[in-house]
Parts: C-alpha cells; sequence; structure tokens
C-alpha cells in the first residue's frame, strides 16, 4: 500500500466520521433542545392569588423544535391550587383584573355554580378564559363534594386557543 493510497483512506474515514458527528448533533438538538420558559412562567406567577390558596403543582412544558413531541401545547404552564375559601365569579374575576388578565370570555357550564352556592352540589366547574399580554390563559375552578375547591391555571402561547 501506498502512501497516497492510505492518505486517501484516512480522508474518507475522516469525512465519515464529522458527517456522522455531524448528524448526531443535529439530531440531539432537533429532539432534546427546549426553549427558555423564564418568561411564560413570570406571567403565570403574575396570578395574584389569595394566601390561602395552596398551591399543589406546577408544570412548565418548554417549546421544542420537533413540534408534536409533547402532547402539550409549547411552551405552557400548569399550576394548580386548592382552598376552602369561598369562592365565587366575583372573586374569580377581581383576581383576574388585579392580576392583569382579561378576561374576555367566560365560559362556564350549564347552571354553573360554586360549591359555596350550593351546599349539596355533587360536582360544578366554571371556566374563565383570557389573555395576558403575552398568553392565552384558561381558568377552571371545581368543586367535587369535597371540603375545598381546586382551581387550575394553564397558559400557553397565542398560536394555541382553548
Amino acid at each position: 500500500m501506498n502512501l497516497l493510497q492510505l492518505l486517501r483512506n484516512h480522508r474518507i474515514t475522516a469525512i465519515f466520521v464529522t458527517f456522522f458527528l455531524l448528524l448526531t448533533i443535529g439530531a440531539y438538538f432537533v429532539f432534546f433542545w427546549t426553549g427558555d420558559t423564564r418568561q411564560i412562567e413570570s406571567a403565570a406567577d403574575s396570578l395574584k392569588t389569595p394566601s390561602s390558596w395552596k398551591l399543589v403543582s406546577r408544570d412548565v412544558f418548554p417549546d421544542h423544535l420537533l413540534k408534536g413531541i409533547d402532547t402539550h401545547p409549547s411552551p405552557s404552564v400548569a399550576k394548580r391550587w386548592t382552598t376552602t375559601d369561598l369562592i365565587n365569579r366575583e372573586k374569580i374575576t377581581s383576581i383576574l383584573t388585579s392580576s392583569g388578565y382579561n378576561h374576555s370570555s367566560i365560559i362556564t357550564s350549564d347552571n354553573c355554580a360554586f360549591a359555596n352556592d350550593l351546599a349539596d352540589s355533587q360536582y360544578t366547574i366554571c371556566h374563565f378564559t383570557g389573555q395576558t399580554s403575552d398568553y392565552n390563559f384558561s381558568l377552571w375552578v371545581s368543586h367535587n363534594n369535597k371540603p375545598y375547591n381546586l382551581i387550575d391555571l394553564t397558559l400557553t402561547n397565542h398560536d394555541f386557543t382553548y
């Protein structure tokens, strides 16, 4: 084997290794890159909840380069509170307004009544939707014959609608 043939073989190997390395790095970013969530988290944290509301869960779903990799709209934030406070439509509207949330539309189920309005209610739910300056929001208030109410907030980008 002469020197020229040996250099040619190493060159082909180097090209193949470089190509494989670049392909691996590209695939990694396509599948595992996530976007910055600080802005949407800040918007979700701006909801001024009463101190008696207990935060029980907080989930953040970052944006992905490869759409459809996650079943959640991205980016999005979901928060859940429980409270034994008396909750009514006016209280929720006041919280949304003081937090800068535009409650442009209120969607409710038939005969929507809060747990405190109907002592013997089996299950009640109310759904509020609207926008912050940068995101859509959905807020659900529900009661399932327990001594507390559940409040669920979800924020998504403006491309997603409820």
